[in-house]
């Protein structure tokens, strides 16, 4: 989740990071919008389930991996 210069994750709970970004000492100013991107190391098996990517900006678009199932 994303508040102000603050970015904290999560997986079942648990807090995987919590960390301030601070404007232009890092990588630049910090932006109300944008995407994600999930990365790993060569040849690490991976699965990413039920995942969920909320916004709080009215106006962007949620996305999610959550399949429908029949």
């Amino acid at each position: 989740m994303k508040a102000g210069e603050r970015l904290h994750g999560s997986i079942d709970g648990r807090t995987v990071f919590d960390v301030h970004d601070v404007p232009f000492q890092n990588n630049g100013p910090v932006y109300s919008f944008g995407r994600i991107a999930l990365r790993q190391m060569y040849k690490t098996k991976m699965r990413y389930r039920d995942l969920v990517v909320h916004s709080r900006n009215e106006f962007a678009k949620i996305g999610t991996t959550r399949e429908k199932r029949v």
